[in-house]
């Protein structure tokens, strides 16, 4: 199922949008899902990064 992997990531969104950049997302699979996991982890990083 998908339900309970799109909650976690939901709660990696609130995470981000709270300041929280800092926050592991584990990533997994082979699908859908683990391709949003991957981008959000990655936006997070360009969130945080400061152009040093």
């Amino acid at each position: 199922m998908i339900v309970q992997p799109l909650a976690i990531i939901g709660s990696h969104f609130d995470s981000i949008a709270a300041g929280n950049l800092a926050r592991p997302i584990a990533v997994y699979g082979r699908n859908e899902i683990t391709a949003i996991f991957c981008q959000s982890e990655d936006h997070a990083a360009g969130f945080a990064w400061d152009g040093k």
